[in-house]
């Protein structure tokens, strides 16, 4: 069956802040007294929900609530996140299935006004139906958001692909029985993914193009 909706993830599938998370949270690390990371350790640690990462970081929420580091650390994510660049081939892929008529979506656990902020930025918003994100800053999930989206265009499952670089994304697209496609520069690295079924691994997004083609 044809292809007709591809839900992209944006926080590490098209925007590439891995490194630029791994200096932010390390400002926090630092104000708190704790070790800091790099990005080999930050993306085998990664996880979702995003408060599991910051207790496997040292966080002591009977001390310090996530509130209120979570906080701190977005508060000084979105002072910069316009310094963070797109991943290779990302416009050129966008392009590309946008002239095969293939509808494009954006479902994020990044806050949604803060996501339309991010990809205005990047000029690249005229490519997608739809951009979706959470209503908070804390990074809970996201599969709350992709009941309503695929029920307004009404694909089957077999039309739907979803392209991320998290577990959370996987686990997303087995329940909901879509095509999977993991790229691998994301931030999570292939480790998290040893009990995915079906799963396709990209370290490029040209090759996205290829999948579609197959």
């Amino acid at each position: 069956m044809m292809l007709k909706l591809i839900i992209w993830d944006w926080n590490g599938t098209l925007l590439n802040d891995v490194d630029y998370c791994v200096a932010v949270m390390n400002k926090v690390l630092e104000k708190y007294k704790l070790n800091s990371i790099d990005v080999d350790f930050y993306r085998k640690v990664f996880t979702f929900p995003v408060e599991k990462y910051y207790q496997k970081l040292g966080f002591d929420f009977s001390v310090n609530s996530f509130q209120k580091v979570g906080l701190e650390f977005i508060d000084i994510y979105n002072k910069n996140i316009a310094s963070c660049t797109l991943y290779r081939n990302a416009i050129e892929t966008l392009s590309a299935i946008s002239s095969l008529a293939i509808k494009q979506v954006i479902i994020s656990a990044r806050e949604h006004d803060s996501l339309l902020e991010d990809i205005e930025s990047q000029n690249i918003a005229h490519y997608f139906d739809s951009v979706v994100g959470i209503s908070d800053n804390y990074a809970s999930g996201k599969l709350h958001l992709f009941d309503k989206v695929i029920a307004d265009y009404g694909f089957s499952a077999k039309e739907i692909m979803l392209i991320g670089d998290t577990i959370h994304d996987c686990e997303i697209a087995e329940k909901l029985n879509i095509r999977f496609v993991h790229f691998e520069k994301g931030h999570q690295n292939s480790r998290h993914f040893d009990s995915c079924l079906n799963i396709e691994s990209i370290d490029d997004l040209a090759q996205i193009k290829d999948i579609i083609s197959s």
